[in-house]
Order: structure tokens, then sequence, then C-alpha cells
């Protein structure tokens, strides 16, 4: 007989299973590690598997409609509804982590897994998958005083997944024989043998002294960098067999994330690029080219759909993500089990992300275009847009935003954006003076692009940039006072909103211009007009600040500029 493990492998190589082809690939590896046992130098322990089943059913639901069904342990435990039954995904991704053995250097047999990486959208029951796992490795392996951990970025966290570690072993009666209780004095579970499993976090102290047997890293994609897993998985040199094991669903893009590392470490593995036997990967994802609206594709990346989550909750809150751009990202990172750069509210993902067209730089050289320069206080980020607008045959409106920054202002900013390190290397951030803009640097910078563009105007907020508007405008430039309100930037805000939506912006792929758009919240006044808020932005959104007054001076151009100017005449001044 088939265990369920290798049952759910050979379903999904069959194509019986809907998965994504990342599952598929680590179905295959599976099958063909059993192929080819001898070989490798593996084996596949049924009897440990088995046994592993067996306690995962000793869990016991304590939340939600599965706890509400009375508990029959004392008749049958067996039958007992409210009994943890894994489902077919966690069969495989748990039979794999104990089941798989090798031969260690003292002849012995031991896991062959130290590393477990799972990835699925929310919903799925990973964490309880996780309790399961836990609970087995560090009582049930008879690891002579076996230390687990519940590492998190936070304590917080921490201790919330240890809290149902703990209401999981309270509400199952046969567990609790198992596992004999727990340490009152700290609330850490925990048996005869010395071994118990306590949460732990980046604010924990002696992280150095810990010899895990068992780590549970839940939720990665929350872990700013990685520390915390690397203090504990340095400590389990004293250990046999340890085990990391991570489970998440995909969030946010950033360049420290750990959880981003660790899933594309784990595509090269399953697709065979990398060789790593102790490295096992459970990538539940919709493959390229899936259309994120059809339900169907779902059941790739929620492998427990229709049993954790039921199919018309979720196509309910499917339907509510495509009407509504603002909770569209959250859905997709969370329920599609997709990383995105998440964007904070006044763009359109999707629309931006398909403003990705390179600039043809010798179709635009000696071509017009407006300037806007968004200068900062001394020690900050400076940026100049740019902006080409459409010609005959050509649509899309094109921006190329050149970035300064002070250089210890950047070593500063290194620590948190860590990016900026990297895109100063590139060129794309420049070094303007070391402890303050070196406005010189920057002037003799645009006067180098006025070579080669034809730049009509440059428009310009007085409260920070009179003393460089003078001196640009001693090189020759058109200068245009453009005070920041809603009066004079509304229109231009609303136009560069459209212009993405769409589809028509050309930013040349720029990172740092991305990075300013994701982080971009807009304001209103009470007649619903809106600008940036760079308050209530999350981060830098100078490059689009810098677009959004360029786009102003362009539109006050191409609608008969003195006309413009004669009814606003406060707010923008030609100067020169």
């Amino acid at each position: 007989m088939t265990d369920r493990a290798t049952e759910y492998a050979t379903s999904v190589v069959a194509g019986d299973t809907p998965t994504g082809e990342l599952v598929r690939l680590a179905c295959e590896r599976h099958l063909r590690d059993l192929d080819n046992q001898e070989k490798l130098g593996l084996w596949w322990d049924v009897p440990a598997v088995e046994a592993f089943f067996e306690f995962s059913e000793l869990h016991h639901h304590y939340k939600g409609r599965w706890a509400r069904v009375p508990c029959t342990c004392a008749a049958d435990p067996k039958s007992c509804e409210r009994r943890i039954v894994l489902q077919p995904w966690q069969a495989f991704v748990g039979g794999s982590l104990v089941g798989w053995k090798r031969e260690n250097e003292s002849g012995g047999l031991v896991r062959r897994f130290d590393t477990g990486f799972v990835l699925v959208s929310r919903k799925t029951g990973k964490t309880h998958f996780g309790v399961i796992v836990g609970n087995y490795l560090t009582f049930c392996e008879e690891e002579p005083s076996a230390e687990g951990y519940i590492g998190a970025a936070a304590g917080h966290q921490a201790r919330y997944v240890h809290d149902i570690f703990k209401s999981v072993v309270r509400a199952s009666p046969n567990l609790k024989t198992r596992i004999n209780g727990w340490h009152q004095k700290f609330a850490n579970l925990s048996d005869e043998s010395g071994s118990y499993i306590e949460p732990v976090s980046s604010e924990s102290k002696n992280l150095d002294s810990l010899s895990p047997h068992f780590i549970l890293l839940d939720e990665v994609h929350a872990h700013k960098n990685s520390s915390v897993r690397d203090v504990l998985q340095t400590g389990t040199g004293g250990r046999d067999q340890p085990l990391l094991l991570e489970i998440s669903t995909a969030g946010e893009v950033r360049e420290e994330s750990i959880c981003l590392s660790e899933r594309d470490y784990g595509e090269q593995i399953v697709r065979g690029d990398l060789e790593d036997e102790s490295f096992f990967a459970f990538i539940a994802e919709m493959d390229k080219g899936d259309d994120w609206k059809d339900i169907r594709n779902y059941y790739k990346c929620t492998p427990s759909l229709g049993v954790t989550i039921r199919e018309e909750d979720l196509k309910r809150d499917l339907d509510r993500a495509i009407a509504n751009p603002l909770i569209r990202d959250s859905f997709k990172t969370k329920r599609g089990n997709m990383f995105l750069d998440v964007f904070s509210g006044m763009f359109d993902p999707d629309s931006w992300r398909e403003c990705d067209g390179e600039i043809d730089f010798k179709a635009i050289r000696g071509r017009q275009c407006f300037g806007g320069i968004d200068l900062s206080q001394k020690v900050d980020m400076s940026a100049l847009a740019l902006v080409f607008p459409p010609i005959p045959d050509e649509e899309r409106w094109i921006a190329l935003v050149h970035y300064w920054i002070p250089a210890l202002t950047l070593e500063k900013k290194a620590l948190k954006d860590k990016p900026l390190v990297r895109w100063s290397r590139d060129g794309l951030v420049e070094i303007a003076g070391e402890s303050r803009v070196d406005y010189e640097f920057i002037r003799n910078r645009i006067a180098s692009l006025s070579e080669r563009y034809s730049i009509s105007e440059i428009g310009f907020d007085p409260w920070k940039a009179t003393q460089l508007a003078d001196e640009l405008e001693k090189d020759g430039q058109m200068m245009v006072e453009v005070r920041q309100g809603h009066r004079t930037l509304s229109e231009a805000t609303d136009e560069l909103v459209s212009i993405v939506t769409d589809r028509k912006l050309c930013y040349g792929n720029n990172p740092v211009v991305r990075w300013n758009a994701k982080h971009c919240v807009a304001r209103e006044d009470e007649n619903g007009n809106r600008i940036p808020s760079k308050k209530r932005s999350r981060g830098n959104i100078d490059g689009i600040s810098a677009i959004i007054i360029a786009i102003s001076r362009a539109l006050a151009v191409d609608s008969a500029y003195s006309q413009y100017a004669g009814d606003d005449g406060a707010d923008v001044v030609v100067t020169g």
C-alpha cells in the first residue's frame, strides 16, 4: 500500500490534483528519488511517515466550525470529528520532512532535510501544520532535551504562534498524555525528557546560547532581515538532525526579504538548477500567465481550498478585489500568494506594472521636454524629471528622472533603504556633496542635460529652490515658479494618474521611480482635488513630485500658456 505522501505526489504528477509547476516539480523530485534511493544514499522510511501521520491525528481543533463538534476520543479516538486531519498536501510535506533519511558520519540514519520551506496562501492551515511538525520533532524523536523554538521578528508574533501550540494541546486529550503538560512558570510546552518549545524573537536576549533541535519561522515574509533565523540556525551544530521549518504566505518585494530569497533558492532546487539534498521546498503558486481573476487558478496556490476555506468565500473576496484597486494588492499577496511591489494607493498597481517600456535615448535626443525639480532640504534626496509629451506616432509620455543625494545621507539611509547603495553604484542615484546637497553639482548636471535635450522650461518650488533657480537662469534656462498646492498641481496629478491608468507612461523601468510610485499617497482638499502628500506617503516620492511639476508645465504650454498664467498669476511666475 502506498503511503499518503507518495499518493499525493503521484496524483499531482498524473495531473489529477491541480497544482502549479513548482509543486509538480517537487513531487517529481520525490518520485524520482524513490526510484534512485540506493544511488543517492537515501532511504524512504515508511514506518516513520506512518508514525507521524498517526501522531498528527492526536491534535484537535480548538476554534472555528470544527471545534463546535463534541470530542468523542474517550469512545473512539480515530473517529473523533475534532481531530486535525492532514490535507493531502500537508501529508506530502510532513511525510517528506520526517520520512526521507540519510546516513550520517557515524553510520546512523538521520533525517535528510535540515530545512523545509513552505509557501502557501493564507487560510490553508499552515500554522496548525507547523504545530504538528513541531510537536512531533520536539517530543517524539527521543532527542535528549530537545529544544524547539518559534522564531519571529517581534515578540508578540512569536507568542501568538506559541499560544496556538498551547491551545491545540489543551484541546487534545490524548495529545496531553503524550506531552506531559507544560512548564507553568514559563508557560512553555515541555515534557519529562527536558524537551520544550518556547517563543523567541529579535527582542530576546542570549539567543547565542540556544541549541535548537527544531525551529519554526512562521510568516517569514514579515521578517525584516535574517538575523533571528541566522542566530538560531548557527546554534544547531550540537544536534544530529535539526530542522528549520519556514512557513509563509507571499508578501511585499523587498531587497532584504529572506522569504523571497528562500523562495527563489527553493525554485532553483526543484528545477534542478541547484543541488541541495538538505533543502525541501513546497512553493504553491499560480503559473506565469495564469489569470488571477479566474477562481480555478486559486487551487494552485491554496491547496486546502474547499476545506479550510470555502470556494464561495474566496470568490466573494476575489470579486471585491477585482472591483476595488485599493485592496487588490493585499488580496493578491495573501490569497493569490504573489510577491508584489505593493503600492500605497495613488496608482493602480496593475497599470503601473504595465508602464514598463524602455526609453529609446537616441529617439528623444534633441526633442522638446519640460523639467520639474523637487529640491530637498540640504541633507535629503533631490530629483529632476524631464517629461517628453507625446508626439505624432508616439502615444506615450516619457519621464526621465535623475536623483541626487549627499554621501553622508546615503550612508545613513542605507541602513533602512538598502537598495539605495546599489542604485548609487549603478548610477541611478548620484552623489552630490558630502554632508549637504551640492547645488553646483546639480547645476552642472542640468547644463549637460540641456545639451542633449531641448528643455523648454523647468518648474520649481520657490520655497526650496530659488538659489539654484537663479543660477540655472543665468545659464539660460527658463525657470518657472510652481508653488506646491492643489491649485497648481491637482490637474497635473490627475493627468499623471490617467496616463498611468491608460498604460501610456514610459519611465525606462527605473527602479527608483518605481520605488517612489509605490510609496505615493495623495491628499484631497474639500473639492476633491488631489496632490501627492509627502507626510502621508510611506517613503520617498521625490521623483513622482518632480514628474508632476514637469507635467504641470507641459499642460500649461499646451493650453495657451499666457491665458493659464493670467488665471493663476499668484501661483505661476516666469522668472527672468
